[in-house]
């Protein structure tokens, strides 16, 4: 007779992915004042659910808390925070931010149901390998931020190598092809 271990199975990555606020969710809902209103903004929260589901687990769509109709991506495993654009001159600050093609608002109005929709439709539009590798590109900032003061202070240091373990975890869950190795992470530490 054989005896099989039970918990025998092979570890699989998250199965829930990024989501969507209840904060937008209640704030596409407020703009819909009638019965055709209410079924575009139902069909625009699952829009916007689907795409969030292809993102990283823990990333999130939210409300920003001024301007309330701004909207931002968030990533709880990071604590980085990107908002959205239209406009491309604002880059050049060397701020990141998750640029809508021209056509589509960047934030959710509050009186049309319909402007959310076609801020959907523009988000839908970016490819969400493109925002994960936002995120991967804001926290290597930090990082270069963290491992200048590292040299003055005990935090900072722990800081940095923390931040390193999360961006290795980072590439992992959102699966990202070509990802960055610990060396090259500790490659920019030396180098900043």
């Amino acid at each position: 007779m054989r005896i099989a271990p039970i918990y025998n199975s092979i570890p699989i990555q998250y199965a829930f992915k990024g989501t969507l606020d209840d904060s937008v969710k209640n704030h596409i809902n407020k703009t819909a004042k009638t019965e055709e209103h209410k079924v575009v903004a139902n069909s625009t929260i699952e829009e916007l659910e689907n795409y969030m589901q292809k993102l990283h687990p823990n990333t999130v769509l939210r409300k920003k808390a001024r301007p309330q109709d701004q909207v931002e991506m968030y990533n709880y495993l990071l604590d980085i925070t990107i908002p959205f654009t239209r406009k491309s001159s604002m880059l050049k600050r060397g701020d990141v931010k998750i640029r809508i093609p021209d056509p589509y608002p960047y934030y959710l109005s509050k009186r049309s149901v319909m402007s959310c929709r076609q801020f959907s439709e523009g988000l839908n539009k970016i490819s969400p390998d493109n925002v994960d590798a936002l995120f991967v590109y804001e926290a290597l900032k930090q990082l270069e931020i963290n491992a200048k003061a590292s040299s003055r202070s005990a935090k900072a240091w722990y800081k940095t190598n923390k931040l390193m373990d999360l961006i290795i975890e980072y590439q992992k869950n959102a699966n990202i092809d070509k990802r960055i190795t610990r060396e090259q992470l500790r490659e920019i530490v030396k180098n900043a």
